[in-house]
């Protein structure tokens, strides 16, 4: 038996749950399957908007949105949009209870996939045998029983699929360039940060902030052996969520604190908890040279188009960069966390 809910709005945009039997018995129906699998493309709500909008000037009075986050490449990545294993099993249930003809609409070809074999197989192994049409609003574009149609939805197809065969082998060939001329790629582990030095090139550094935090994980990890790891981990998130030290702007939680004790800590300095901020850097636009300086100061300073050294008393591009330190040699101001 189908229980599953579905996402349901009508033509005054109502969002309604509802089931395989209420489908059945709704007249007037059509569907919108949506995927965005980087934050360039356009948003889920957006193409969730252009659907609704042609659905009801096509005269439906429902639309049921499958939405999917991820990459539509490979069939192992579509078999993790689980809204399109949904959709696929709703039409063939739906051809089953003899619903009739389906209308379903996307954004553009592209939303749909980007591998033409892996498409014409969905088409011709799920669509059509369920009495399917796909309509793409962006390139004006169907698949049904119109075989000039079918051609020109293939055509988009490959167009599809070659822009991102080309796009992936530009970040490729940049990605391998970068990692040539000596740049950091890849992500960065807590506890590190990404800088640009005096030549351009993206480093990683030790971030002093986040290895004040893993050594105070670190420290106080010693107390597993005389208290419970449920009562230890819980006590960190509540000391560093209290103290607003997240973990780049979220909050800690079990697991987090689980794999930070998991990891390797070995180079890291055991110490207590600060939220006193005293230093920022900033980089010379002149010279590229980077300057510590007081946080007061940096924050009127990052308000400017751009910043030179000049800016900054007993300062100018003829002294030397300081030396980024990755030890604990300044002085913190404590806080009373056991």
């Amino acid at each position: 038996m189908n229980t599953k809910q579905y996402n349901l709005y009508d033509s005054n945009n109502n969002l309604y749950q509802v089931s395989l039997n209420d489908i059945l018995n709704c007249n007037n129906i059509c569907f919108g399957y949506v995927r965005q699998s980087t934050q360039q493309q356009k948003s889920l709500e957006e193409q969730i908007f252009e659907i609704k909008k042609q659905a009801f000037i096509d005269n439906y009075d429902f639309v049921i949105i499958f939405s999917c986050k991820g990459s539509g490449w490979k069939i192992n990545n579509i078999n993790k949009l689980k809204d399109f294993k949904l959709m696929c099993k709703l039409f063939s249930t739906l051809k089953v209870n003899n619903f009739g003809d389906i209308r379903l609409y996307i954004y553009d070809v592209s939303r749909f996939m980007r591998n033409v074999l892996i498409a014409t197989k969905f088409i011709n192994d799920v669509f059509e045998p369920n009495n399917c049409e796909i309509h793409s609003i962006i390139d004006n574009r169907k698949w049904n029983n119109n075989s000039n149609n079918k051609l020109d939805f293939l055509r988009e197809l490959i167009e599809s699929e070659s822009y991102s065969v080309l796009l992936s082998n530009k970040m490729k060939i940049n990605s391998q360039n970068r990692k040539q001329k000596g740049n950091h790629i890849g992500g960065i582990k807590f506890g590190y940060e990404r800088y640009k030095n005096n030549s351009k090139i993206m480093k990683l550094r030790k971030n002093n902030k986040e290895q004040q935090i893993l050594g105070y994980i670190k420290k106080r990890k010693h107390e597993l052996d005389v208290v419970s790891k449920k009562y230890l981990y819980t006590s960190l998130c509540h000391n560093l969520n209290s103290n607003k030290l997240y973990k780049r702007n979220k909050k800690w939680n079990y697991n987090m604190i689980n794999r930070i004790v998991k990891s390797n800590l070995s180079n890291i300095e055991e110490c207590n908890l600060t939220n006193q901020k005293n230093d920022d850097w900033i980089q010379c636009d002149i010279c590229d040279k980077w300057r510590k300086i007081p946080t007061k100061l940096f924050s009127i300073l990052s308000l400017k188009n751009n910043f030179s050294c000049e800016d900054v008393q007993c300062l100018n591009c003829n002294i030397p960069e300081e030396i980024y330190k990755s030890s604990f040699e300044e002085s913190f101001e404590k806080l009373n966390l056991n």
